[in-house]
């Protein structure tokens, strides 16, 4: 029989980095829900994933704030990696 430790260990390292990024997700969801869904559709900002680079997303978020958008500079700028890092098609922006 082989040993099987390095695959499990494999598995474990994957499940467990998978649920890492969904609850890194979770404050980036919330935001997005509570903030930019008053004024823009989830589809919007899902074709921005596409689009927008870290920069991109910081001028986006603090020309929303200067609009109204009530978001702390934290809030704002935790939000801004949080899309640049998103995937395309992400679930939490585009679902």
């Amino acid at each position: 029989m082989r040993n099987l430790a390095p695959a499990i260990s494999l598995l474990i390292c994957l499940l467990m980095s998978n649920g890492a990024a969904l609850a890194a997700e979770e404050p980036c969801a919330a935001t997005l829900n509570a903030n930019c869904q008053a004024c823009h559709s989830k589809a919007r900002i899902c074709q921005s994933l596409e689009k927008k680079n870290k920069g991109a997303w910081q001028r986006t978020i603090k020309n929303m704030i200067r609009k109204g958008a009530r978001l702390s500079e934290a809030e704002g700028a935790s939000l801004a990696d949080c899309l640049a890092s998103a995937p395309t098609g992400a679930d939490f922006v585009c679902k």
